[in-house]
C-alpha cells in the first residue's frame, strides 16, 4: 500500500495519475509463498491472521480521487476505460479471488539443497528451463 503522502502529492497537483489496486482479501504472493515452501498457513498476511485493509473507496474521497470499483471480469473493459478517459487522478479497485495464484511473477526458486534463491527479474514464474531462457533472451548476462 502506498504512502498517504503520495496520494496527497497526487491529489493536491492534480496528476493525471491512474492506481489500480488488485484486491484479493490480502497479500496473495505472501500466501502462495508460505504454501509453496513452509506448507503453512497464513501468518500475516490478510484478514484470518489479524491484516485489515482500509475502505479504499472512503480513502480516495478523502484524497478527492475518482474511484471506480470493479467486480466482475465481464465489467473490466468498462472499467478501465472509465477510469482511463478520466482526466485527473483515479484509484480503481479491481476485486480478486483470493484462490487465483499470480502468474507470471518474481518467485524464489528452492534448491534441490534447500536453500531459497531469488532468480534475476527476468527469470519469471513459471520457469523456463536454462537453455529456453537464454534463448529467449535479447542481452547477454553482461547487459551488452
Amino acid at each position: 500500500m502506498m504512502n498517504l503522502q503520495e496520494l496527497q502529492a497526487i491529489a493536491t497537483s492534480n496528476l493525471p495519475i491512474k492506481i489500480f489496486l488488485l484486491k484479493n482479501s490480502g497479500y496473495v504472493s505472501i500466501f502462495q509463498t508460505q504454501k509453496n515452501f513452509f506448507n503453512g498457513d497464513e501468518v500475516g498476511a490478510g484478514p484470518n491472521s489479524g491484516v485489515g485493509f482500509p475502505n479504499f473507496e472512503r480513502l480516495s474521497h478523502a484524497f478527492g480521487l475518482s474511484y471506480v470499483r470493479c467486480v466482475r471480469h465481464e465489467d473490466m473493459r468498462r472499467c478501465i476505460e472509465q477510469v482511463m478517459a478520466h482526466p485527473g487522478p483515479t484509484i480503481c479497485e479491481i476485486m480478486i479471488d483470493e484462490n487465483v495464484p499470480f502468474a507470471s511473477k518474481l518467485s524464489a526458486k528452492q534448491l534441490p539443497d534447500g536453500k531459497i534463491v531469488s532468480p534475476p527479474l527476468e527469470d519469471l514464474a513459471p520457469f523456463l528451463t536454462k537453455a529456453e531462457l537464454e534463448s529467449n533472451m535479447l542481452i547477454d548476462d553482461e547487459g551488452q
